[in-house]
């Protein structure tokens, strides 16, 4: 495949996680203008007599004229063929387990299986998710996983980005977790869509800014902007000193102990490790209206400043999932 090739495949893909349209035939297809690498909004069609839960009710826009249709079957098939429905994302980083699903996502829907078969439980899972996130904190999803934890193995959920751009997103869930402990699975999933929507490449990310001309926090993916989420949280609740120590957001479990100890306004040593780990466990202890030992009062009133953050943790109110 060609670089040019991988590159439009890749930003095709990264937005068939927000939409899809219909083309004059009725295939799911996304228009896409000959000069401009991004793709025109979209949306989906209703398959009639379906009842898999990628379906959805939508309007066809046509495309402008000029536009190149491409069909957004024929982009998934291309993903697939390419390496990007692959069990070794899931079960490479780590201790995992068996990966049972995977699902690319169409207008914020699992797609059906690209690897293995439907699982209820994963399903589940993101449904629950999507209750009470946006649609804009969960667009960079572009590729769903579920795996059975293997013995011994603890994580529940993980993202990682599968493009150098960081706009397209895998998330994997532990299915075990998703019928054993529901409620610990979803502060965890909420703890992991936080990392996603900090690194959107378009509002607090800049990737292409290398760690050397980087003149805020250089995370290994990205300088993060001056205008983000963390970039705002790391001014106001770390030292310019653990910044300066910190390995390019690796966490460093060792140096989160050792802030824990010295200041109660953290989670734990995890969340001591880095200002993303900080951010993500507070945030999820913020939807969730999770009572801490540490002096969390500062930070969560931060999270409160924003109302798309408060709209999430009043839509997990209504839900009856606080406290």
């Amino acid at each position: 495949m060609s670089r040019m090739r991988r590159r439009l495949l890749l930003v095709l893909a990264a937005n068939v996680a927000l939409a899809s349209c219909a083309g004059s035939d009725g295939v799911e297809s996304v228009a896409v203008a000959p000069n401009d690498s991004s793709p025109a909004p979209v949306t989906s069609p209703a398959d009639e007599g379906s009842t898999d839960s990628s379906d959805s009710e939508a309007t066809a826009d046509e495309p402008d004229s000029g536009s190149t249709v491409v069909p957004v079957d024929e982009i998934l098939a291309e993903l697939e063929e390419n390496g990007f429905c692959d069990p070794s994302d899931v079960e490479g980083p780590g201790d995992v387990g068996t990966t049972t699903a995977m699902r690319f996502m169409v207008d914020g829907r699992p797609a059906p299986p690209c690897f293995g078969r439907p699982d209820d439980r994963l399903d589940a899972a993101w449904s629950d998710l999507a209750a009470i996130a946006s649609a804009d904190h969960l667009a960079d999803v572009s590729l769903l996983a579920g795996y059975e934890a293997c013995e011994g193995c603890d994580t529940l959920a993980f993202v990682t980005s599968l493009d150098e751009g960081g706009s397209f997103f895998l998330m994997a869930i532990d299915v075990t977790a998703a019928q054993d402990d529901p409620n610990e699975l979803l502060l965890t999933l909420v703890h992991e869509m936080s990392h996603v929507f900090t690194q959107d490449p378009v509002t607090q990310l800049d990737v292409d800014t290398p760690a050397s001309a980087c003149e805020t926090y250089h995370n290994g993916n990205g300088c993060v902007t001056e205008d983000s989420y963390l970039w705002a949280w790391m001014t106001r609740f770390w030292a310019a000193d653990d910044l300066e120590a910190l390995d390019e957001g690796e966490a460093d479990q060792e140096a989160g102990e050792e802030r824990c100890e010295l200041d109660p306004a953290y989670t734990g040593s995890y969340g001591a490790s880095s200002p993303e780990e900080d951010f993500a466990e507070v945030f999820a202890a913020y939807v969730f209206e999770v009572d801490f030992v540490g002096d969390l009062d500062e930070k969560l009133a931060f999270l409160d400043g924003y109302d798309e953050f408060r709209r999430i943790r009043d839509r997990a109110d209504e839900l009856g999932w606080s406290g």
